[in-house]
């Protein structure tokens, strides 16, 4: 979706920001559905690794949650620059602690 609004922007630069998610197409609805996946595979997630790694194992949820809020932040107040940064450094984040979990030893 970011590289789809990038190249918008390249080729009209005085496109409305509130407008680019029409120019997007399908990716945007494809974009929202697999974050709603996303955040319903935390959850699972969550709850299957709570007895292993307590400390951890909400991380993921939390961080799948505040993405999608900032998502849709971006999707209804026309892509403010400072939310893009705050959705792509959540989408980092929720990467990296998946990451942590799936290379963690499993406790017994």
């Amino acid at each position: 979706v970011r590289g789809s609004i990038d190249l918008e922007l390249q080729a009209n630069p005085a496109a409305p920001r509130a407008l680019l998610f029409e120019q997007v197409g399908w990716l945007d609805p494809v974009h929202r559905n697999l974050a709603i996946a996303v955040l319903l595979g935390c959850a699972l997630l969550a709850r299957k690794a709570r007895p292993l790694f307590p400390r951890l194992a909400l991380a993921p949820l939390a961080l799948a949650a505040c993405q999608l809020l900032a998502g849709l932040g971006l999707a209804y107040l026309a892509l403010p620059p400072p939310l893009q940064v705050v959705h792509l450094f959540l989408g980092s984040g929720l990467v990296g602690v998946l990451l942590i979990l799936a290379l963690s030893p499993a406790r017994s």
